[in-house]
């Protein structure tokens, strides 16, 4: 029995052997979580029945990019899953470019609670610019623009309907605001895309509209126009934001002359058949 796991920092998508409905767990990202603190996650989730006939493991997820992170993750799912003989730790660009490529070069793009890009031709990933996660990077994400809606908010820009309304709905206080990013009772990242429903709920309203609108002229400036042939290849997207916001993305896309190709949400779907079609051909 195998296991295919697709993670964001938000959630992550567990798919067991044939099984068509994935089990969710918590987002598992290793800049946030310890060893410990992943196998302790997975403890108390609807996981438990399987753990012991899992013999296989295919994790893809954020920030493991790097030797070290991927380390942590390791030993965290070896904790867990005891009985595991072959643990495989990829990075959550390598599972969105799997589940978008369709045979032609492309850049597959991760726009979700964080943001990433990479050159895929069927082999190994490719990025023309690092990540730099959610204080440094994350153009187009949701806790990019999470992030932009509380300074707007913080800073009084908001209009004053829209100020009580986010006030009322998430009982909004400046104070709140500071302890939840700098005190990390949660990941900061998740909890700054927490706000994304408020933001595409008001997505009409002109000055969420340039949050937006800058938000994903960032990602392509940043990102997608350091690929020298980027006007020339598809683009396609992974992940909820790219997927919600899909008419504002292309309109960003069309003023840098770039083609958008797929967008899928959620690719653990795709990523679980080949997965199954991977062990069929080693059978």
């Amino acid at each position: 029995m195998f296991a295919a796991a697709e993670s964001g920092s938000t959630k992550t998508e567990w798919f067991i052997d044939q099984d068509a409905k994935p089990i969710n767990t918590r987002g598992i990202n290793p800049f946030f979580l310890q060893a410990d603190e992943i196998s302790s996650l997975l403890e108390s989730s609807e996981l438990n029945p399987y753990k012991d006939r899992i013999e296989k493991i295919f994790f893809f997820g954020p920030g493991c990019s790097y030797a070290e992170q991927r380390m942590i993750v390791l030993q965290g799912l070896a904790k867990y899953f005891s009985n595991a003989k072959s643990i495989e730790v990829g990075h959550d660009l390598e599972a969105a470019a799997k589940s978008v490529y369709d045979g032609q070069d492309c850049i597959a793009a991760i726009l979700g609670t964080g943001s990433n890009s990479c050159f895929y031709d069927g082999g190994e990933v490719s990025q023309a610019t690092p990540s730099l996660a959610f204080i440094l990077g994350d153009e187009g994400s949701g806790n990019h623009m999470g992030k932009k809606l509380l300074r707007a908010f913080a800073y009084q820009q908001l209009p004053q309907d829209l100020h009580r309304a986010l006030e009322a709905e998430y009982s909004l206080t400046v104070k709140n605001i500071m302890d939840h990013v700098y005190h990390m009772s949660e990941p900061p990242n998740t909890y700054l895309a927490s706000f994304m429903p408020f933001i595409v709920e008001n997505k009409d309203v002109p000055i969420i509209q340039e949050m937006i609108h800058s938000s994903f002229q960032a990602f392509f400036k940043n990102h997608i126009s350091n690929y020298k042939n980027y006007k020339e290849l598809p683009i396609h997207f992974v992940g909820s934001i790219a997927a919600v916001l899909k008419d504002e993305l292309k309109t960003v896309a069309e003023s840098f002359e770039a083609k958008i190709g797929n967008i899928i949400q959620k690719p653990g779907y795709i990523l679980r058949q080949r997965m199954i079609e991977d062990q069929n051909l080693q059978a």
